[in-house]
């Protein structure tokens, strides 16, 4: 009876402690000070309106505030998730029946006792760190023996791995399932390439643009006006819905008019594939630092003015405008900047290395109105 007791007391007493003292995961390990015990800390969970981003738009700073504390991820986590998966857009829909700003689909909604609108922001947020929080009571078990840093890191892939399939498929792969999408997603949430958290709670995005000298860039498509921007955009009519449509890895270029318009050299670069089927891409590489990549996709059929291993300057010549390949309904230039440890002799699909092209063209002074 003794023993019981105590045991009743230590859970009442843990109990307390998590509502007093959520756990925030954290991100990287300058986040730890290096003269202090290891312990639960609350630090990454900033002050309402204090998160230091301007990727978390200011309606919605409480909501992630309190969904940081209720699923012990940090805001940065959270919001960075939401801009993966909805691009902030409460009435984003999938055919995986994943709806809202946080694409909760139903019966994680129901499972969890969401209640609301899944199209409100404010519930979307809410139901998200409900489904968060269950999935950290059920894989923390996995992370036991890991210690510091190292559990942290790997509690939050797990957690958001959970999120992306479900509990019971990361239970079925024993932790983080090795695949494309899941290596996908958590790269654009998690990865170097798309934020920095910092020790003040800001995030600091696309930091390779900082590694590109200023240099002499033009538009890749003269004259052409901008028509679909980088990250999620959800389906599209008439166009079969893939992850690579609703997570776009470019930005779209389309001339006014019935009109088309040759497409250029944005910078001095290099041909290294060229593709005279399907959407009849041509690929290059930037020539110096940081040694960009670069894809032209959806050339016009027998348009193309360059093969493998020519050099060219900015507004050199590179095919015309079409409307080729499966996911084209009218003519226009994709156009991908990949990070330069992305391969340079084959497309690259997904956003795993793919980084938003219109900061970089606008830092260079290209104009895109």
């Amino acid at each position: 009876m003794k023993r019981t007791a105590v045991g009743i007391v230590g859970i009442i007493s843990i109990m307390l402690a998590l509502l007093i003292v959520p756990v925030t995961l954290a991100l990287s390990s300058s986040l730890i000070p290096d003269d202090g015990p290891r312990g639960p800390r609350t630090s990454l969970i900033c002050e309402e309106g204090d998160a230091g981003s301007a990727q978390i738009p200011d309606k919605y700073r409480r909501d992630i505030a309190e969904a940081a504390k209720v699923s012990g991820l940090s805001q940065e986590v959270l919001a960075a998730q939401i801009r993966t998966e909805s691009n902030w857009q409460e009435d984003a829909t999938s055919p995986s029946d994943a709806r809202g700003l946080g694409q909760v689909k139903d019966i994680a909604w129901k499972d969890v006792g969401a209640t609301g609108d899944p199209y409100n922001g404010h519930d979307s947020i809410r139901a998200m760190g409900l489904v968060h929080a269950k999935h950290r009571s059920q894989l923390e078990d996995r992370v036991r023996g890991l210690k510091g840093d190292e559990r942290e890191q790997e509690l939050v892939k797990l957690m958001l791995s959970a999120y992306r399939l479900g509990a019971g498929v990361v239970e079925q792969h024993d932790g983080v399932p090795d695949r494309p999408e899941i290596r996908d997603y958590l790269h654009k949430i998690l990865g170097p390439g798309v934020q920095e958290v910092t020790t003040d709670c800001s995030t600091k995005e696309e930091p390779i643009t900082e590694d590109i000298p200023d240099g002499e860039w033009t538009h890749p498509l003269p004259g052409g006006r901008f028509t679909s921007p980088f990250g999620y955009r959800g389906c599209i009519p008439g166009v079969r819905c893939t992850e690579d449509v609703k997570n776009h890895n470019g930005v779209d270029f389309s001339t006014p008019g019935s009109d088309v318009t040759t497409v250029v050299a944005p910078t001095n670069m290099k041909i290294t594939q060229v593709y005279t089927h399907g959407a009849q891409i041509v690929i290059g590489r930037q020539e110096g630092d940081p040694g960009l990549v670069f894809s032209f996709v959806h050339c016009a059929e027998d348009s193309h003015r360059v093969k493998v291993g020519d050099k060219l300057s900015p507004g050199d010549p590179i095919c015309t405008e079409g409307n080729t390949g499966e996911f084209s309904q009218t003519a226009h230039l994709h156009f991908q900047i990949n990070e330069p440890s992305a391969p340079d002799d084959r497309y690259s699909r997904g956003t795993a290395t793919a980084v938003d092209p219109e900061p970089i063209l606008i830092q260079q002074g290209v104009s895109l109105e």
